[in-house]
């Protein structure tokens, strides 16, 4: 009823969680902090994740399934992927000498291709979540990506807003 809440334990203290998915009964959480990706079967029992150690747990801020796919998006321009929530593959999609921390991910429904977003005022587009092209916008700190109306529009700090109509900045 959205009104009674009960705690759902973590499997460590030293997680700051920033987003929750699910799909295919399986919950992943993208967090901040020792062994990231914690995930559960019920959302009550949270494990920490095999995979990543306390030295390599990546910091990651948003996630999103669509499709068959996990996408959690992290820093320096480092995204994971996964189909299951449980075996995650690292990718670094922003290559340059600052890469972008990627604040953000969505996916668009209308323009059939995930979005990234990112703390530098980058937009990575990919229609299959492996091959991914840039846009730089002119604002700082992307923190939103949402679509309606054949328009999608990112949020970023010092309220800055862009739209698109094609998905191209």
């Amino acid at each position: 009823d959205g009104v009674t809440w009960q705690p759902a334990p973590l499997a460590s203290d030293d997680l700051f969680v920033l987003d929750i998915a699910h799909a295919n009964g399986r919950w992943v959480a993208a967090s901040v902090g020792l062994g990231g990706l914690p995930y559960s079967d019920n959302g009550l029992e949270w494990k920490a994740h095999p995979q990543f150690s306390a030295e390599q747990a990546p910091y990651l801020y948003d996630l999103e399934f669509h499709d068959g796919l996990f996408i959690a998006s992290g820093q320096d321009g480092t995204i994971l992927q996964s189909t299951d929530g449980r075996s995650w593959t690292g990718r670094v999609i922003d290559e340059r000498e600052e890469p972008d921390w990627l604040t953000v991910v969505h996916y668009s429904e209308r323009l059939q291709r995930w979005l990234l977003g990112g703390d530098f005022g980058s937009v990575w587009s990919s229609p299959d979540g492996l091959t991914w092209t840039p846009s730089d916008l002119a604002m700082r700190g992307i923190e939103s990506l949402a679509e309606g109306d054949d328009r999608l529009i990112a949020a970023g700090r010092n309220w800055d807003l862009y739209m698109t109509s094609d998905g191209s900045a």
